[in-house]
């Protein structure tokens, strides 16, 4: 049912101007209602739109005899492309096009479709920034979308408020405010100048001209508040501009399987056709420039493209770099659902994490659909170094594994231990938690292996025979953590608090849980420099002075030496009870 409100005579929709009316106590509105998906205690759901409609059109009519606000929306049958061409005309947002003969499903299908006219996007706010010269309120607002559990930054709106309508989001945002940026990765220098962080609550609707290569939003224009939508179920949509008229005028066509919304290489990367016209892209160029490289049978586009630019290591390097290491790699990981982290452009552009392949998948590897709270995602797995090198090729500067195997994966074969050090805290009280984490599992019969993280802190790892399910696993694992900090309160906290962490080591034991996962051995990391998780010994760790930080090619060469956790996989030790 469609509440908003016309902006003026011309009868274009507006959020603002449907507010404002509401504010003043809604006087003058009419409620559009277009289906009927219950009455008089039926379910009519798995009647046709035509005949749920007929029912409705009784009761309207019924109901403007008595000078009702309630209105019956009217329909048009067929034609799509042509409705669809004389609303954007209009300035009207778009169509919505309902197949006939579908029933009421109560979610998207095929069988009922919005086209909009120009590209309009719900977004969450996640901050806000100071107004400037003689603007009020706020300047601008931060806006985000969820990806996976993922809060993504998306850019900014500054332009489309009112006077009202600044005070009244100011008012709403200022209850949120909190310390830190909810953004996984979050708008830094000029970008966050004056910035003023909330929780992800209010969701707002802005218009735009297009999606930048960066994942951000091009001169978007603020439409209004969203009362009606939960932030979490806020995603990126994709909109066609210029549909195909078999593709919008829905009513009164069959369907056709297996097609889809055809979309721009840019929106949608993954997609074969993308994929074809990169292949064109990347063929060697007339200067004789070679745009285009295998790396174990793998092609690589653009294999010069840097991506990591503060040591100018290029797409090529890092394939190179799993292709040496692959085998040394692979027992760690192979059999694991894997959930990475993408920088198609390098690792200073928009990264972000992918758990969900709905794509061909490349050599070396293969898909497993693994069931979760609301929702199945089909994960990845590699079996071979040519799939560590298709990673890179599809922008991967992350891998995180599981702590069990497809074979079994209720079952974990691993603890895991993340030793997470607080301001303050030195490098030898980081190994000294390690250790301390070493000798506490020793105790208890487990033997346990230690890895660098690729960055502060490092990972104490313990082989498990798969027998304890992931509430016994974590559970023990929290009991652990809690141990150490309530032995050792000044140097140890196992609470996720960041304002408990000044001067103290967090023993994070969260990566034990099903779904959660943890940097993979030998895995680059996306941050400055490609630091990597890098495999110790005991005796090792215990030598170092200061954190160790290791490039690609001494990576490459400690893979020629004896393998530190070469033991790992011969034991076999569980948890008692």
């Amino acid at each position: 049912m469609d509440r908003r409100a016309k902006g003026g005579p011309d009868g274009v929709t507006s959020f603002q101007a449907l507010q404002n009316r509401l504010k003043k106590g809604g006087t003058g509105l009419a409620y559009q209602v277009f289906d009927l998906p219950y009455f008089a205690g039926y379910d009519l759901r798995g009647c046709t739109l035509e005949d749920r409609r007929a029912v409705l059109r009784t009761l309207v009519r019924d109901a403007s005899q008595t000078s009702s606000p309630v209105r019956f929306s009217e329909a048009i049958k067929g034609n799509g492309d042509g409705v669809f061409q004389n609303a954007c005309k209009l300035g009207l947002e778009g169509i919505v096009s309902k197949r006939l003969g579908s029933t009421y499903v109560g979610q998207r299908t095929r069988d009922w479709v919005k086209t909009k006219c120009t590209s309009r996007q719900e977004m969450v706010i996640g901050g806000y920034t100071d107004p400037q010269r003689t603007r009020t309120a706020f300047g601008a607002l931060l806006l985000g979308y969820y990806r996976e559990n993922e809060f993504v930054y998306a850019g900014k709106v500054g332009t489309g408020f009112d006077e009202r309508t600044l005070k009244d989001v100011l008012a709403r945002l200022r209850p949120l405010e909190r310390p830190d940026a909810p953004f996984a990765h979050p708008p830094r220098g000029y970008e966050a100048k004056g910035a003023h962080w909330v929780s992800p609550k209010l969701v707002c609707e802005v218009e735009f001209t297009e999606w930048t290569g960066d994942g951000h939003l091009r001169h978007p224009s603020f439409a209004g508040l969203r009362e009606d939508k939960d932030a979490r179920e806020v995603v990126r949509e994709h909109s066609r501009r210029t549909p195909r008229a078999e593709e919008n005028s829905e009513m009164d066509r069959t369907p056709h399987k297996g097609r889809r919304a055809r979309r721009s290489a840019a929106e949608e990367p993954d997609r074969p056709d993308a994929r074809a016209a990169r292949s064109r892209r990347s063929r060697p160029s007339p200067s004789g420039g070679d745009e285009e490289a295998r790396v174990l049978g793998v092609q690589l586009t653009h294999p010069d493209k840097v991506l990591y630019p503060e040591s100018g290591i290029t797409k090529r390097a890092l394939a190179e770099y799993y292709a040496a290491i692959g085998d040394r790699m692979l027992p760690s990981i192979a059999g694991r659902p894997l959930m990475l982290v993408r920088c198609p452009e390098g690792r200073r552009a928009t990264c972000f994490h992918q758990k969900n392949w709905d794509v061909e998948l490349g050599p070396g590897s293969h898909g497993l659909i693994i069931k979760e709270q609301t929702t199945s995602n089909r994960y990845i797995i590699v079996d071979k170094p040519a799939g560590l090198v298709w990673l890179v090729q599809r922008g991967v500067l992350e891998i995180h594994d599981w702590g069990s195997t497809e074979k079994d994966l209720e079952h974990p074969d691993r603890l895991v231990f993340d030793l997470d050090p607080g301001p303050g805290v030195e490098w030898p009280e980081v190994v000294e938690g390690a250790v301390l984490v070493r000798d506490t599992l020793e105790e208890i019969g487990l033997k346990s292996w230690v890895k660098t993280t690729g960055g502060k802190g490092l990972h104490v790892v313990a082989p498990l025979r798969p027998k304890a399910d992931w509430a016994h696993v974590k559970q023990f694992a929290m009991a652990l953590a809690q141990a150490i900090a309530q032995k050792q309160p000044d140097k140890y906290v196992a609470n996720m608090s960041k304002a408990r962490r000044n001067g103290k080591i967090y023993v994070d034991y969260l990566r034990n849980a099903r779904g959660a996962t943890s940097v993979a051995a030998y895995s680059t990391r996306s941050r400055p420099g490609s630091p990597v998780s890098v495999p110790l010994s005991w005796k090792e760790l215990a030598a170092t002075k200061a954190r160790p930080s290791f490039g690609l090619r001494e990576v490459v060469a400690r893979a020629r030496k004896p393998d530190p956790w070469a033991d790992m996989k011969k034991i076999r030790q569980s948890l008692k009870g």
